[in-house]
């Protein structure tokens, strides 16, 4: 059975990064719009209080399992990029708070 699941993935990445991370952010959705079980994904942003930007991703998945399998196409196309996106968010300042979410039953 499908139980529908939002990713959820929050940054604060200093002005200095934005448009890389913003590159690489696109690059990673390009690669989620050609997974089964995407229903929709959201890219917003916002400024901070202290001048960096706040950037939130939100993608809509059918099943635990979709959200695996995109998962690791993502793996892969950095893999074959040669790209970490742990290095980069050490490097840059960036902070993150990346998961997976429910929605709240009954409401």
């Amino acid at each position: 059975m499908s139980e529908l699941l939002l990713r959820i993935d929050r940054f604060e990445v200093p002005l200095s990064a934005r448009d890389e991370f913003m590159t690489r952010i696109v690059e990673t959705h390009a690669v989620l719009h050609s997974q089964p079980g995407l229903n929709f994904d959201r890219i917003v942003e916002r400024r901070g209080d202290d001048g960096s930007t706040i950037i939130i991703t939100i993608a809509e998945w059918k099943s635990a399992e979709a959200i695996d399998a995109a998962a690791a196409a993502v793996r892969k196309m950095r893999e074959a990029t040669d790209f970490s996106p742990a290095a980069f968010i050490e490097a840059n300042g960036i902070r993150a708070d990346i998961g997976v979410y429910a929605p709240v039953a009954g409401i």
